[in-house]
């Protein structure tokens, strides 16, 4: 198994906040809530298998094979526990990790949350991989990026995901997407013990509204929020308001380390 491509910020301490981060992005979207964190936070960014600088698989990964990735990450960097945070299908994979590897978990986030694709999702994750595969990633712009940017301003932010987005090698898009295609951490829920926050958007149309409860009935000491005015990657969108939850759960939840 290969080492996933990463970076660190901050001091390290005795845990970190493990970064995760959504299918058709990489460990770039997580630069401006780590630029919060790290004054307080130890962060790992990774970016996940056929995302950004990480190997291409020879097959495609599904959820706990990335679960795994960020196992051997972890104790390549040397870090006792982590606090995975993850967003859209990177928030089930960081939910997965909770699940599988508990006594390396202090804490779970997360954004935008998911727990099943819906058959209408899994076709479109199908067809997105033939177009990528037919005619290259910028022939899905922009209503790839439409959807997840729902009634969020056409900004320089959005500018900088669309150029990273088109700027993607495509059959590593397309090896990224068929990991996730039928992705379900039903039987992963019922496992997790740590503090849990599960935040959604409020004009998030790509998962479906009812994530966070969907969580809470299988992990019921979950704390459930929802975040007004943010969209499908409310870390990306809105990080003057995402960063400063985080912290404020685990500084609630107890979440510390030591220089």
């Amino acid at each position: 198994m290969n080492l996933l491509s990463y970076d660190t910020h901050g001091s390290e301490r005795d845990f970190a906040l493990l970064l995760v981060h959504p299918m058709g992005t990489d460990r770039r979207f997580w630069e401006e809530c780590v630029d919060v964190w790290k004054q307080r936070f130890f962060c790992i960014t990774p970016d996940l298998r056929a995302a950004g600088k990480s190997p291409r698989p020879d097959v495609p990964v599904n959820i706990p094979g990335h679960a795994a990735d960020l196992e051997q990450l972890r104790k390549h960097v040397g870090i006792d526990a982590v606090v995975p945070i993850g967003c859209a299908l990177g928030g089930m994979v960081a939910a997965c990790y909770a699940a599988r590897y508990a006594s390396s978990t202090r804490a779970l986030v997360m954004a935008n949350p998911g727990v099943r694709g819906t058959d209408a999702a899994n076709d479109m994750l199908r067809e997105r991989v033939r177009i990528a595969r037919a005619s290259g990633v910028a022939a899905l712009l922009p209503a790839a990026v439409d959807r997840a940017f729902h009634k969020q301003p056409h900004d320089e932010r959005y500018r900088r995901h669309v150029e990273r987005f088109a700027a993607q090698d495509s059959e590593s898009f397309a090896r990224s997407v068929e990991g996730f295609i039928g992705a379900d951490i039903t039987a992963e829920l019922p496992q997790i013990r740590c503090p849990t926050l599960v935040v959604s958007g409020e004009d998030d149309v790509l998962m479906p509204a009812d994530g966070g409860e969907r969580i809470k009935m299988a992990v019921p000491h979950a704390e459930i929020a929802s975040m007004k005015a943010a969209a499908h990657f409310m870390p990306f969108q809105a990080p003057d308001r995402f960063a400063p939850m985080v912290a404020d759960f685990l500084e609630r939840s107890k979440v510390t380390g030591t220089l």
